[in-house]
């Protein structure tokens, strides 16, 4: 130990003068300088034991004396005999793990008998074979996943969790022969001790280093693959038959496809949404659960990316792989990493006729809305622009009427439908009232300035007062509401007031939104929208072939 027992007491008067703490606590010091690895770069860490039953927060205090940074933790009694019942109970963190580790193997200073009753359990053969178990069980997990990633030909991140399997196999063999610290970055000094206690150097370590000193610069290869896991059963990983043909996909609870126009999208927890690219979503639309990973691979529609697309739904969690066990388990979820999520898409509008915005280079983007509001600004989107619709048919028939005044009300109703459809293309939800739009479409940054100036002035000048000013006001609105469709992609929006084929080419588009707003149980435009989902998209009572109507 690099600093000797007395200087350590020194050290904690000196530290625990600084600090509010009960009176006739015991005392240890715990971490990598009681385990004998520290060194001048390290902490001093002291966990300090109430008697009785305070909740004392976790988090430690820091001080800094005498050209060290001491840690003083202050825990109760009661706190740590739960924290030492969960790790002998059911599954555990890494952190709880290591908090019992580092009590049991520290160095007591203060009221021994305070502080052995409380761990007596973490000093013997029971917590050492919970460490060699929690680390083999790591180790068979990264395994699997680096078999799966080996078999889609991702050798980057299968190199990756083989070293992973590798590091925690490493450990676990580390713990049987008496090395239980669990901080990974420790284990070249935990291998040396081992060493050290046999009088040589045995062959697996040596093997260990011969190993990491070898690997080549660049991408690695599947053989560097197969050497780390081959190194790890040595080191006893526990699942020696990694045969690719017993991992398969699996479906993912809270996963769900919704197709909007021709694009796809993935909603993760009914609360994030990812628009799949062209490719992706022909890799989406071809996975077959249950079938071996190899034949699944094997079946996939041509083009390099299909098996990467896997690896990818996987890392954010819309796909898993699945084990294949003997016939008392069956299958069981293998343990990756967490489900990531990639930066938000930076695409502007973020949405359209066709849903989530999908950059061309981008095969999976992630949607910077919650689904929520995504379909709520999707319902609204589609509800604006029928609006807009709504108002220019209003707009010709009071110009036909000489109805200079409610030409004027319904056509900047027009306008500012319009500009809402625009706000909803940018994601904004709620949207502001009516009145507010052409004000808030101002504070778009990323939308074309010549149309906000544009709807501004048009805003405040619409004046209709002869058949000669309404046409000009029709043909204005018209040119600023195909420019606003343009910047939102909307271009194609039916003319819905036109013909019962235009109606229903919009009620289909609509739909495709409400569906999906149910799902998520989105905020409706209005109540009307229920009655067009409660009908599938379809007209009510639609009149009988050869009828006229």
């Amino acid at each position: 130990m690099i600093l000797t027992e007395e200087y350590l007491q020194q050290l904690y008067d000196q530290a625990s003068a600084q600090v509010d703490l009960p009176a006739g606590c015991g005392v240890l010091l715990e971490g990598s300088i009681a385990e004998g690895f520290g060194n001048s770069g390290s902490d001093v860490d002291f966990l300090v034991i109430a008697a009785g039953e305070d909740d004392f927060p976790t988090m430690p205090t820091i001080l800094f004396v005498d050209g060290h940074r001491v840690e003083i933790r202050i825990r109760s009694v009661a706190q740590v005999e739960q924290q030492v019942s969960e790790v002998f109970g059911g599954r555990i963190s890494e952190d709880q793990l290591n908090r019992c580790q580092r009590l049991g193997n520290g160095l007591v200073l203060r009221h021994r008998e305070l502080v052995e009753p409380v761990r007596h359990r973490l000093t013997g053969a029971e917590f050492e074979t919970r460490v060699i178990g929690w680390f083999g069980r790591h180790a068979v997990q990264g395994a699997r996943q680096a078999t799966a990633l080996l078999a889609l030909q991702q050798f980057t991140d299968a190199a990756i969790w083989a070293g992973k399997a590798l590091i925690d196999a490493a450990k676990s063999w580390a713990a049987a022969q008496g090395e239980t610290y669990i901080e990974r970055k420790w284990l070249p000094q935990q291998l040396a001790r081992i060493n050290d206690k046999h009088g040589d150097e045995q062959a697996v370590i040596a093997d260990m280093w011969t190993l990491n000193g070898s690997r080549p610069a660049g991408e690695p290869t599947a053989e560097d693959v197969t050497k780390s896991l081959r190194l790890a059963r040595r080191f006893g990983l526990a699942d020696g038959d990694l045969d690719p043909d017993r991992i398969s996909l699996a479906r993912q609870r809270n996963v769900t496809t919704w197709r909007i126009g021709g694009r796809v999208h993935v909603i993760r927890n009914r609360e994030e949404v990812f628009v799949l690219g062209e490719e992706a979503a022909r890799t989406w639309r071809s996975l077959v659960f249950d079938r071996p990973l190899p034949v699944l691979v094997a079946s996939l529609p041509a083009g390099a990316g299909s098996a990467a697309h896997i690896a990818r739904f996987q890392r954010l969690g819309l796909v898993r792989f699945q084990w294949q066990g003997d016939s008392r388990s069956g299958r069981t979820p293998i343990a990756g990493g967490p489900a990531t999520t990639p930066p938000p898409s930076a695409a502007r509008p973020l949405l359209g006729l066709e849903g989530a915005a999908c950059p061309a280079d981008e095969p999976i983007t992630f949607v910077p809305l919650p689904a929520r509001r995504f379909a709520a600004a999707g319902m609204d989107f589609i509800w604006a622009n029928l609006l807009v619709e709504n108002c220019r048919e209003d707009l010709v028939g009071a110009l036909d009427s000489g109805q200079w005044r409610v030409a004027e009300i319904v056509g900047r109703r027009m306008l500012r439908n319009a500009c809402l459809g625009v706000l909803s293309a940018y994601g904004v939800n709620p949207l502001p009232l009516r009145r507010e739009a052409v004000a808030r479409l101002q504070e778009l940054s990323g939308l074309d300035a010549k149309i906000r100036r544009d709807a501004a002035t048009l805003d405040a000048g619409l004046r209709v007062d002869s058949p000669e000013s309404g046409q000009h006001v029709l043909a204005r609105l018209d040119e600023l509401a195909r420019r606003m469709r343009e910047a939102m992609a909307a271009s194609t929006f039916p003319s819905c007031f036109d013909s019962a084929q235009t109606w229903q080419d919009t009620l289909e588009i609509g739909y495709e939104w409400i569906r999906l707003g149910a799902h998520v149980d989105a905020s409706f435009p209005i109540e009307e929208a229920r009655d067009l989902l409660a009908q599938g998209g379809r007209r009510y009572n639609p009149a009988p072939a050869g009828k006229d109507g």
